[in-house]
């Protein structure tokens, strides 16, 4: 068996930022869509500009260049023996609760109404990893390097989020109008994050978490129209351990489950799935006015 030698776990924690800058929660609105985003890593090249471009079915990907924080963990084994040391895998397996998810539309007066858009892919936990190398965050080629006795582990990630700016509002009473565009008005979604520095035995299955860190990323933005233009209000947060846990994690029932299986369900595959149901009319997803919401702002939409 082997082991990773005792108080030799160092770890470069996400919070000291990349190129110095830590990472900042941020909404990009062009002409069709709007991205919930951190600063590092966003390119906005990779965002559709036509209403017809898709939503989150891969496009999300060519907007996101690169992880927006990175981490990363030191350690030594108990063995320079390069057999015993090719039968156990190293890196970090992420896991995710998606809490509260919450997009508002308004027409440009009252008289073309608001609506509610939550999607049932809330208040779950997910495998956070990379699916095509899971359970891990990385491939092999990023996930870990070996020399000699020591092992350096990185991860990194980017949660980012695309939706439509617009989206027709079908209240009842708009049955006999023509379509009633409502435009973003609010978008609140909080993610809790904990990310697991794992040792995975290849014989048995075995998998063991060495050291831990928590964060948790909210997304808070209001959204105004002056003369057409959208004016945002950020209430963004983004918060990280102040250092890693070594040893048990404190795992709940859900994690530890989700964490022993290396298996769950992937938010990033169920999430724009049910998004798009959500813009479907008839969808219990939506709640739909023919005025506006209480919370929407009397100087919410000013037209050119």
């Amino acid at each position: 068996m082997v082991a990773v030698v005792a108080g030799s776990i160092k770890f470069t924690m996400p919070d000291a930022g990349l190129e110095g800058r830590k990472p900042r929660p941020d909404l990009f609105i062009n002409s069709s869509h709007v991205v919930c985003h951190l600063s590092h890593g966003f390119n906005a090249g990779g965002v559709p500009s036509n209403e017809f471009g898709s939503v989150n079915d891969g496009s999300i990907d060519r907007a996101i260049s690169e992880a927006a924080w990175r981490a990363k963990a030191e350690f030594r084994l108990d063995t320079k023996d390069k057999a015993e040391i090719a039968k156990f895998e190293f890196g970090f397996i992420q896991i995710m609760f998606d809490g509260q998810f919450l997009m508002q539309y308004a027409g440009a007066k009252p008289l073309l109404g608001s609506l509610a858009i939550q999607p049932d892919f809330q208040n779950t936990f997910y495998l956070d990893s990379n699916p095509a190398h899971t359970p891990w965050t990385l491939p092999p080629a990023d996930r870990e390097i070996l020399i000699d006795d020591r092992v350096i582990c990185f991860t990194g990630d980017h949660p980012a989020f695309m939706a439509k700016r617009r989206t027709e509002n079908f209240h009842p009473s708009f049955a006999k109008s023509a379509a009633i565009d409502n435009h973003v008005q609010l978008i609140n979604h909080s993610m809790h994050f904990i990310t697991v520095l794992a040792q995975f035995e290849k014989a048995t299955f075995k998998v063991q978490p060495l050291a831990s860190f928590r964060w948790q990323l909210k997304y808070q933005f209001e959204v105004k129209y002056v003369k057409g233009a959208p004016i945002i209000r950020n209430a963004s947060s983004i918060k990280f351990d102040p250092q890693a846990k070594i040893g048990d994690p404190g795992f709940n029932g859900d994690e530890k489950k989700i964490f022993e299986s290396r298996s769950g369900l992937f938010f990033n595959t169920v999430a724009p799935g049910r998004y798009r149901a959500a813009l479907q009319k008839g969808s219990s997803a939506r709640t739909e006015s023919d005025t506006w919401f209480l919370n929407v702002p009397k100087d919410f939409f000013t037209a050119k």
